[in-house]
């Protein structure tokens, strides 16, 4: 049980507790003694109840509306305290075991009240009449009315009230800089696990076909609390993510599964990595790649297999050694990515797997997705939604109105922090970077339709075709921050529902381009504001402002400023939006 979890206890008890004192006060009214004595027991229980709802109430300080504060209080800890688990956890930060410990103190204090004084949890009076409390005392049993015996007791409850209260105090003061740090491991482990995902998959794709397969991962709101002391992989291997691959061959085909760390599977051994081609320049004539991997069939009994895989260029040849992480049939390392999706194979239920893709530092699971449909005949662009040139009438789906519109755009501000600088982000956004999963079986699941706004990104697959469509900004001034300038362009047009020509960032970036993007920006602003409130377009506008200078994503106050003023103004209207949902 959580500290949380016995402090509602706590909460529970000593209100009965004074309740029962209340009717033995009236009980024996007539001994002046007992009175004196109840009369300083309930004084001092009320106190420490309060004392102790206030710590409550503390901890709930800018964290849930205020119309649900006391519906909170009335049930400490209850079921609408498991919303902000993640909050309360950040806010007591490295006190969170000393916190607990103190609850466990105050628990085991208010146990021993109950017994002393005979309380019964079910709210009811054992002991409601003169002769049953004479016979009680009697009995010599831990009932007792006299003040010495709850000085000790009494004054546990004070010591762990006071250090519960000033623990919530202090963590309050120092919420700020802990939300800060918090955030930049996040951030930075997120964009790892991208990065990661994105080379496992590529490493997976070793078929051979004519054309190049298209990998692609849905985008998403994350959050997590990173504490001081916590294990990332341990907060990595929570997150699930959605993958997606196409084939090549007719009928187009995408296939969605479920991929998520698996920090109980061995990885590979790395002795010589392929190099990393997110940063190269392109080359002015391109180069081949030709890809060969053979990776032999795993047998029940542990085993290590050695896999090469070599990129041959006119320069240079490369070679990943990879050490299998097999260690049963269970756990099998996917040599063919391709095969897995659009070959023959028998239909998986969720707690199954494919096997697992790796990138030699990291081993992930790949499942069926959690929920249907898992296949899709094609995708449409964000430019083919706001152009309306999705293929399906509106009663065919959720039309795509202001809640779609501000989750889509909450889900992108997230996700160009959290994959900024990995293979899946483009250095500018455009319209067509952004895709959904369409048709085919999707449109018998009415479930799907219910939400199909489900933005993916995508890449082209062997490593030839992935660099050329990754670097687009041929030529760009130093100042130009072309990633926060295409955010800011995709927020605009999202919230109208309407294609911007006078948005569209041309690959070739000059200073003129971008004075000529804002004041195109500027000319929507009423709409903006009509269409999406003040605090979206507080979020354009802080979008265009920080699209000139030296800072971007690569630097943590900058990251942390977006989050503040984006991210946070997005969250806000969605939060507000969901609060008018339960109204």
């Amino acid at each position: 049980m959580s500290g949380f979890e016995v402090a509602g206890i706590v909460l529970g008890v000593l209100p009965l507790a004074i309740n029962t004192i209340n009717s033995y006060r009236t009980t024996l009214s007539s001994i002046k003694t007992a009175q004196n004595d109840l009369n300083w027991l309930r004084r001092d229980l009320e106190t420490e109840q309060v004392r102790l709802q206030n710590t409550c109430e503390l901890l709930l300080h800018d964290l849930v509306p205020l119309s649900m504060v006391d519906t909170m209080l009335k049930d400490p800890f209850g079921a609408d305290w498991a919303k902000y688990d993640d909050k309360l956890r950040e806010r007591l930060w490295l006190s969170w075991g000393t916190f607990q410990a103190q609850v466990q103190l105050l628990s085991t204090a208010a146990t021993e009240l109950e017994k002393k004084l005979c309380v019964e949890r079910n709210g009811a009076i054992r002991l409601n009449d003169y002769k049953k409390i004479l016979r009680e005392l009697r009995h010599k049993t831990s009932f007792t009315l006299k003040k010495g015996d709850y000085e000790a007791l009494l004054s546990k409850i004070k010591s762990s009230n006071t250090v519960l209260h000033g623990l919530a105090q202090q963590d309050i003061n120092m919420k700020s800089n802990r939300q800060h740090r918090s955030q930049a491991r996040v951030i930075k482990l997120l964009r790892g696990l991208s990065e990661s995902i994105f080379n496992a998959m590529r490493s997976a794709v070793t078929c051979d076909c004519a054309d190049a397969h298209k990998i692609g991962i849905e985008l998403a709101t994350r959050h997590a609390v990173l504490l001081p002391d916590d294990e990332e992989e341990e907060v990595a291997a929570k997150f699930l993510y959605n993958v997606a691959i196409d084939s090549v061959k007719a009928p187009t085909e995408w296939n969605r599964a479920k991929l998520q760390l698996d920090k109980s599977t061995p990885v590979p051994e790395i002795i010589a990595a392929l190099p990393d081609p997110v940063f190269m320049a392109p080359e002015k004539k391109r180069k081949k790649v030709a890809w060969r991997a053979v990776i032999s069939s795993f047998e029940s009994q542990p085993q290590t297999v050695p896999v090469q895989i070599q990129m041959k260029t006119s320069e240079t040849i490369s070679t990943l050694r990879v050490d299998s992480p097999c260690q049963s049939q269970a756990t099998s390392l996917i040599s063919n990515l391709c095969k897995v999706f659009h070959g023959k194979r028998k239909a998986l239920s969720q707690s199954e797997s494919y096997g697992h893709i790796s990138t030699g530092q990291r081993c992930f699971r790949l499942s069926p997705p959690v929920e249907e449909p898992s296949k899709f005949s094609h995708t449409v662009t964000l430019r083919d939604i706001l152009s309306g040139l999705t293929g399906l009438s509106e009663k065919t789906i959720v039309p795509f109105g202001y809640e779609e519109r501000l989750q889509l755009a909450l889900t992108l501000s997230n996700s160009v922090l959290h994959t900024y600088n990995t293979p899946w982000l483009a250095k500018m956004l455009t319209l067509d970077d952004i895709s959904f999963l369409w048709g085919a079986e999707a449109q018998i699941h009415q479930e799907w339709w219910k939400n199909p706004y489900r933005p993916f990104v995508t890449q082209a697959i062997p490593l030839s075709s992935w660099e050329a469509s990754f670097i687009r900004v041929v030529d760009c001034p130093r100042m130009i921050n072309t990633t926060i300038l295409s955010l800011g362009a995709l927020l605009v047009q999202i919230i109208t529902g309407s294609v911007e020509e006078s948005l569209e960032l041309p690959t070739t970036m000059k200073m003129e381009d971008f004075y000529a993007r804002r004041e195109s920006a500027s000319r929507l602003e009423a709409k903006v504001i009509e269409n999406g409130g003040p605090n979206y377009a507080e979020a354009v506008s802080w979008c265009f402002d920080h699209a000139i200078g030296p800072s971007g994503f690569q630097n943590e106050k900058f990251c942390q400023e977006f989050y503040e003023v984006v991210i946070a103004k997005l969250e806000e209207d969605a939060a507000l939006l969901e609060e008018q949902s339960r109204l």
